[in-house]
């Protein structure tokens, strides 16, 4: 994968290159001040000659100073950038290696699965160590997400795709989760197809995130509710939850990195507060937003707005066993936290 540094180096040159043309500029306006003080200075006593000079060069001057100043700072800032690159790089590796012993691992209970009686506790055991290899999966795939969005490494697979027989797949795969915690999901739609161009898998990691804490912050008893409306020449998809709704003073924070609502309503839930951030990425990444509205014991909406665009010459992707079966799979790791072994 590309990283994405050009523009940062053109924008530089850009700042250099402005500089350097004002400074001529700068000098050229004053060349016939500069040669009359020249033909004058023969004219002048010392002391003239020296506040003459300075008044005449101290733009030229100030000029150079800035340039060299930009220059400096430019090759500082490159000098950091490659450090924190190469840190990151580490960084990205370090984690891919992580999930190869969690694989190892997830394998191996499949194959002692089978070797085991039904009736023993061993079963209930591989349940505690696949929900925990799980959430280890969901934080490592996050922290992945966030190295290489902050490296500038992560690309999009677009294909063109029927966005309300996704969200509604998702939405329908999360509900024996939200049962689990005595809530309903609803979904709900003007529109039987919007085929817009998104990258599946991350329109699935999206859905799923915020799906995750609707269900985590949502009261016994409570809705959940997903719906898919289109809009003029772009697509907007709203989850609804019955939560303790989000201060106003954190809305605006909720989708930064780290950042949690610290709530002693929601501290039983809280994770590792770059959910938010990834989905916010995501979403830019595919030109879009996301906004949140949210009161005081009335829940929260967390809005999805996303350009309708296609990619020419593919075919729509088609929906099958094999894609519930592998949207299954990625709702386990991404709603691991939520759940317990009984």
């Amino acid at each position: 994968m590309k990283k994405n540094k050009g523009k940062k180096s053109n924008n530089h040159l850009v700042i250099y290159y402005s500089i350097l043309i004002i400074v001529v500029t700068v000098s050229m306006l004053h060349l016939p001040a500069i040669m009359q003080f020249v033909e004058s200075i023969s004219e002048r006593d010392p002391a003239h000659r020296v506040i003459m000079g300075i008044i005449i060069l101290a733009p030229d001057l100030l000029s150079l100073l800035i340039i060299v100043h930009f220059i400096a700072d430019g090759i500082k800032k490159r000098k950091l950038r490659a450090k924190c690159e190469k840190t990151a790089d580490i960084f990205i590796n370090i984690t891919h290696e992580m999930k190869a012993p969690l694989s190892v691992i997830l394998g191996a209970i499949q194959v002692l699965e089978k070797n085991n009686p039904e009736n023993s506790r061993v079963p209930r055991y591989f349940d505690i160590i696949r929900l925990n290899c799980l959430r280890l999966v969901r934080l490592i795939n996050n922290i992945l997400d966030i190295s290489r969005l902050q490296s500038g490494y992560m690309n999009l697979n677009l294909t063109n795709c029927n966005l309300v027989c996704l969200a509604e797949e998702i939405t329908r795969s999360v509900v024996p989760f939200a049962e689990q915690k005595g809530l309903r999901v609803e979904f709900d739609t003007e529109n039987e197809e919007i085929i817009t161009a998104v990258d599946v898998e991350k329109m699935e990691r999206i859905l799923l995130n915020l799906l995750s804490n609707a269900i985590k912050f949502s009261t016994r008893n409570g809705t959940i509710q997903v719906r898919v409306q289109e809009k003029n020449s772009s697509v907007a998809i709203h989850v609804i939850d019955s939560g303790p709704g989000i201060p106003e003073n954190m809305q605006s924070q909720i989708f930064e990195r780290y950042k949690q609502v610290g709530s002693d309503l929601t501290r039983h839930a809280e994770g590792s507060g770059i959910g938010l951030a990834i989905v916010k990425a995501f979403i830019e990444l595919h030109g879009g937003s996301i906004s949140v509205s949210s009161k005081h014991q009335k829940g929260s909406t967390f809005t999805i707005e996303l350009p309708i665009r296609l990619c020419e010459k593919q075919a729509v992707e088609k929906f099958d066993a094999a894609t519930s079966e592998r949207i299954i799979d990625v709702v386990k790791i991404e709603l691991s936290d939520i759940y317990t072994v009984a």
